[in-house]
């Protein structure tokens, strides 16, 4: 399970993991002398040798704590992998800051489709935002929108309430905006409480988010003792996203536009379960509105792991 965010731990890492550690308080103190002499103690178990030697060998490149039966390290990418690889069987979970969130202006991704035929823009509101705006900041977002009614939507009753203080809890929502102009007011009101915002353009690009999970059946076999993600399978998870371009475009013939063929794919990183694909599509070409070139990209973390072109035929 990775959970993302927008801001960095202790204002450094961008990586947080949990691991299952049963009696986790043996490592108190963490000096260098209480480990070693813990290490003698359990001279036959290489979790205990394995973690203590990390822990030691990087001591200025991460920042650790030992909670009840969990062990959790702030570090950067490489050594995270390294301990969710390590652990795996005892691995809990991992959070990790997305770049695309740390600032709003560059957490603009392209969709499809304009939601309900006009709004360009989704503006992603915080759970428990309650607890990072003021009421003066709530109800200054709430007039905004209601002043632009014409250009702003709020479609969840749950936002809503909170908005109009029928409930002062914030359970998170989003709500619609038609053009650019609002993103900056509406940031400078409640910043504290936008997590992101998703931007559509229809009929050129479109954008998806795969999250990658252990019980999908690939890993089975996958590889048994180190899964990951078949590239295929990342090339089928482009293909359904560039397809969408293609099939919903509305001055295109009926018909069935099928997978034609792929071109200069390119796998540079493994991906990992728990990792969270971001999808990337764009038209370069349309011919005889029959033919379609899309070229796609898929990364993790700000990072490209696939790209791509992919060709898409109708069939009548």
């Amino acid at each position: 399970m990775r959970k993302h965010h927008n801001r960095l731990f202790y204002g450094k890492f961008h990586h947080k993991t949990v691991l299952k550690v049963p009696g986790s308080l043996m490592f108190y103190p963490t000096s260098n002398e209480h480990l070693l002499q813990v290490k003698k103690n359990y001279p036959h178990s290489p979790d205990i040798n394995f973690l203590i030697d990390f822990i030691m060998k990087n001591r200025n490149k991460i920042k650790f704590r030992f909670q009840g039966k969990k062990a959790i390290f702030y570090s950067e990418k490489i050594l995270a992998q390294q301990l969710i690889e390590r652990f795996w069987d005892y691995w809990i979970g991992s959070e990790c800051v997305d770049p695309r969130f740390c600032n709003l202006n560059s957490n603009t991704v392209g969709c499809l489709r304009l939601p309900h035929g006009k709004y360009r823009f989704q503006v992603h509101v915080k759970k428990d935002a309650h607890l990072y705006i003021t009421n003066t900041q709530r109800d200054n977002l709430r007039n905004f929108i209601e002043r632009n009614i014409d250009h702003c939507m709020v479609p969840g009753y749950q936002l809503l309430d909170y908005l109009e203080d029928r409930c002062p809890y914030c359970f998170g929502g989003y709500f619609y905006v038609t053009h650019d102009q609002f993103i900056t007011p509406i940031y400078m009101m409640a910043q504290e409480a936008i997590d992101k915002v998703i931007e559509f353009i229809p009929g050129k690009k479109a954008v998806a988010i795969k999250n990658i999970t252990i019980n999908e059946p690939q890993f089975q076999g996958h590889f048994p003792d180190r899964p990951l993600m078949p590239g295929v399978l990342i090339v089928e998870s482009m293909a359904q996203v560039g397809g969408l371009i293609v099939a919903k475009m509305p001055e295109l013939p009926n018909g069935l536009f099928v997978f034609a063929g792929i071109n200069n794919v390119k796998f540079r990183k493994p991906v990992f379960p728990g990792d969270q694909l971001l999808i990337s599509c764009e038209l370069v070409s349309l011919k005889r509105k029959r033919f379609g070139k899309i070229k796609g990209e898929a990364q993790v973390e700000g990072q490209l792991v696939c790209s791509g072109e992919l060709m898409f035929s109708l069939v009548d």
